[in-house]
């Protein structure tokens, strides 16, 4: 993990990168957006939402 942050709705928003081969990358199961692993490391951008 390289950074949070939570906004004024107090939604979590984590920021880091992968090595991994099979880190899900969509948001819709089965689609990926990125169908092969380009580079070593690959950005990791998500948002947890408070509820």
């Amino acid at each position: 993990m390289m950074g949070l942050n939570v906004d004024l709705n107090n939604d979590v928003f984590v920021f880091g990168y992968t090595s991994s081969t099979n880190f899900p990358v969509s948001a819709s199961p089965n689609v990926p957006l990125q169908t092969t692993n380009n580079g070593s490391n690959d950005k990791v951008f998500f948002k947890l939402r408070a509820t």
